[in-house]
Parts: C-alpha cells; structure tokens; sequence
C-alpha cells in the first residue's frame, strides 16, 4: 500500500462571554514547528529520509511533487534545523554515555 497525505484540521471552539466580557478558545496543540503545518510525523519522514536513507531534500521535493504536494527544500531545511534544535539534548546526552566507554573507536 502507497503512503499517502493527509490534512489534519484541528477545530478550536471560542466561547464568548458577555458578563464578564471576555472570549475564551482551548489553547492549540504545541507542535516542534511554532505556527507552522508540519506534523511531528511529516518532520520524522523527512528526517528518516534524509539522514537515514540517505536522500536528499532536493529529491524529496521531487518525490512529493508527483504527489501533488509543494514542499520547498528550503522549507524542509528549515524543518530540519528546528528538529536538531530540540534532539540537541538528547545528542549530548548520548555523546556524554558514549564519552564513559572504556574504549572508543575513532575513524580517521
């Protein structure tokens, strides 16, 4: 089975209020990309793509264009900087554990 895409809408009610006056609407669900459209699955596809498989946003683009979707590489690019900025953590946790080794094998 083909992969596909999908819109994902969130509806948010707001309620209005007329004593005290005031407009309330549910917070929305925070996202890796602040205000952007990226699901956290879209940004692990793209990033599995690219650092896993080895193919690069330039034939990502391509690919999602025969989709019918328009995902700039500098778009994606920009997804990737904001998907390493919140795994920083996690990359130097893992370095530090890695750093404890007895030995440490260095390609040169």
């Amino acid at each position: 089975m083909r992969a596909r895409f999908r819109l994902i809408v969130t509806i948010r009610p707001k309620y209005a209020y007329k004593d005290p006056a005031a407009i309330l609407q549910a917070p929305a669900p925070e996202h890796i990309v602040e205000a952007g459209l990226p699901t956290e699955a879209l940004l692990a596809q793209v990033a599995v793509s690219k650092y896993a498989d080895g193919l690069p946003l330039y034939r990502q683009e391509a690919i999602y264009v025969r989709d019918g979707v328009e995902l700039g590489r500098s778009l994606m690019a920009q997804w990737m900087g904001a998907v390493a900025f919140h795994f920083e953590p996690l990359a130097a946790h893992v370095l530090a554990r890695i750093r404890e080794g007895e030995r440490i094998l260095t390609c040169h």
